[in-house]
């Protein structure tokens, strides 16, 4: 993947990053990444890009370090021909950004696709994922974090 390479949809405060391929059957992964302190990692539904979070990252750039995947094969992470892009393989990709990157105490956000994605993957890596929000429509679940922060343990508690 070129360094070159732009998001179309501006993020203000972030920064794009490559997390190279280890091998010819993974594509390069491309994340944002914006803030300090513990880090949620965004993962978004089918058929978008990290920029789907764009309103939410500047919201917790100040209290977190956000990180924002496109998930293999979408967005602007790399497409290699032939490869799978079911649920192992979408799993593979956020492990490889949590152990790539050396995360812990991490909270992974999944909406949709994502969602499954974050509970699977806190499932494989118990040492690393601390919680997971998992929804349709987290928004009600974000804003109750942004009050109480990561900490907040009634950030979980049922929204309707």
């Amino acid at each position: 993947m070129p360094d070159a390479a732009r998001p179309a949809i501006p993020v203000p405060g972030t920064t794009s990053h490559t997390l190279a391929a280890r091998d010819r059957r993974e594509g390069a992964l491309r994340y944002l990444k914006a803030g300090s302190g513990t880090p949620p990692v965004l993962l978004h539904t089918v058929r978008t890009q990290a920029e789907h979070f764009r309103a939410l990252i500047p919201l917790v750039a100040d209290r977190f370090t956000g990180y924002a995947l496109d998930l293999p094969g979408m967005g602007y992470s790399e497409i290699v021909p032939g490869a799978s892009y079911d649920e192992p393989a979408m799993r593979a990709g956020v492990e490889r950004l949590l152990t790539g990157l050396d995360l812990e105490d991490v909270t992974l956000l999944g909406e949709s696709m994502g969602a499954v994605l974050a509970l699977t993957t806190a499932a494989g890596l118990p040492d690393r994922v601390r919680r997971v929000i998992a929804g349709v429509e987290p928004k009600a679940a974000l804003r109750r974090i942004l009050r109480g922060g990561l900490g907040d343990k009634t950030a979980c508690a049922r929204t309707t």
